[in-house]
């Protein structure tokens, strides 16, 4: 239970790190020393891992990549932790893919507007085809044969 709770704590960070970013920019350090903990540039880094594992789970259709939908799905499974843990997730996860590169990147100074909406663009293409289950991707990947684990 203690292990949920922290998990829950460090994905709850990650998501107020990510809407700081969204907002502000890396690097702009709060006032308030509470603020300043919890939205830490330093929690994007739990991204690292966080990022590869919910899109893995989203090409074998494990999870939904809606909030709502993955809350629901995991409040029923394993209770209101993991339901806030997983909705913390898919709200971080769903604002890297779809939008937080392309804003960073438009607030450059030297990006034009050309520029600037295709940054949008792609970020937002991208996200959506490493969001859907029917990706082409993927199916290139069920077309491996699985390893069979005695042939080490």
């Amino acid at each position: 239970m203690i292990w949920a709770i922290a998990i829950a704590g460090a994905a709850a960070c990650t998501l107020f790190a990510s809407v700081r970013v969204a907002l502000v920019g890396f690097q702009r350090p709060e006032q308030n020393p509470i603020l300043r903990m919890i939205a830490a540039d330093a929690w994007c880094w739990f991204l690292l891992l966080l990022i590869p594992m919910t899109v893995g789970s989203f090409a074998r259709g494990e999870v939904s990549s809606l909030p709502w939908v993955a809350f629901s799905e995991s409040f029923t499974r394993h209770g209101l932790i993991d339901g806030v843990t997983q909705a913390a997730i898919m709200t971080t996860v769903d604002l890297w893919l779809l939008w937080i590169p392309a804003h960073i990147f438009t607030n450059h100074p030297d990006a034009d507007a050309r520029t600037r909406g295709l940054a949008r663009f792609l970020n937002l293409a991208v996200g959506l085809l490493l969001m859907a289950k029917a990706n082409p991707l993927y199916q290139l990947l069920d077309l491996v044969p699985p390893a069979d684990p005695n042939d080490y």
